[in-house]
């Protein structure tokens, strides 16, 4: 979460400097222990079983909604906040600062153990700050499923594209609203005759606006025809394995319902399933 920190140049800028009146490149790592001291009362620590990482986490959900309530109440400013962890999270500030990139697997693993963080904060963060385009274009990809699928977590992938297409099913709704409100107002404006300047330029305006949203919604369109195959593909694949298990062929599986270890056996072999993807 330093890291995280030192991404806000605000709060570096504004609060933290060097002996010489120099602004710092990171968050000093002897106030964040001092923060984390004076809120021990509200977390919890654990270490993780898979990554061995220290997890630190609120005590109770009321803490978290409480601070949730004073601190993330702004729209606009909850956007930012979590639009920037996504970043993040999305390698966007892997070469400023000294922030470590994070990758989907840790280093050192060969590619068999999954970046947990990532993969519970990333689409989680983009969802949060309504990118759900770029939240649908991550879960489509491979590595991405591969992964989830790798680390145990079918259902939670399963609720990941189920709540993304919800999201942008109603971002389509409400830019084909919008388009509507626009052809309204130049109807309206086909019954003038003459425009005075700022009439005419607000008419531009809606015009580029209109085109925008015509780009936006085309591919909007693609992303959910895709998200919606690979969502269908999944199910599938959940109901076969749930007939294998019953029928007693499949003997190591991971508790149900997540059916992670043979699914991922059945993509990481099955080279059509990379090659449905890229289509």
């Amino acid at each position: 979460w330093e890291d995280i920190l030192s991404v806000f140049s605000i709060v570096i800028s504004n609060c933290f400097t060097n002996l010489e009146g120099k602004m710092l490149k990171r968050f000093p790592s002897v106030i964040a222990s001092h923060i984390l001291n004076d809120l021990k009362g509200f977390l919890f620590e654990n270490l993780d079983s898979v990554t061995g990482l220290r997890l630190i986490r609120w005590k109770h959900n009321s803490y978290k909604k409480f601070v949730e309530k004073i601190y993330l109440e702004d729209r606009r400013f909850r956007s930012q906040v979590y639009g920037t962890i996504a970043s993040y999270f999305g390698n966007e500030y892997k070469n400023q600062s000294g922030i470590l990139p994070q990758p989907l697997t840790l280093p050192f693993t060969n590619g068999k153990v999954s970046n947990f963080r990532r993969l519970k904060e990333h689409i989680y963060c983009l969802l949060k700050c309504e990118k759900y385009g770029e939240a649908g274009e991550e879960i489509c990809k491979f590595e991405y499923l591969k992964s989830k699928l790798q680390s145990k977590l079918f259902t939670e992938l399963l609720n990941e594209y189920k709540e993304t297409l919800e999201k942008i099913s109603e971002e389509m709704e409400n830019l084909e609203q919008e388009n509507l409100r626009i052809l309204a107002e130049k109807a309206e404006e086909n019954e003038t005759i003459f425009l005075e300047h700022e009439e005419m330029v607000e008419h531009q305006k809606r015009i580029m606006r209109q085109q925008n949203i015509f780009l936006k919604l085309s591919s909007l369109k693609v992303l959910k025809q895709k998200l919606t195959e690979i969502l269908q593909f999944l199910l599938e694949y959940q109901k076969i394995l749930r007939e294998w298990c019953n029928e007693g062929f499949v003997q190591q599986l991971s508790c149900a319902p997540h059916f992670s270890n043979s699914i991922s056996y059945l993509f990481t072999e099955a080279e059509q399933y990379e090659n449905f993807l890229v289509l």
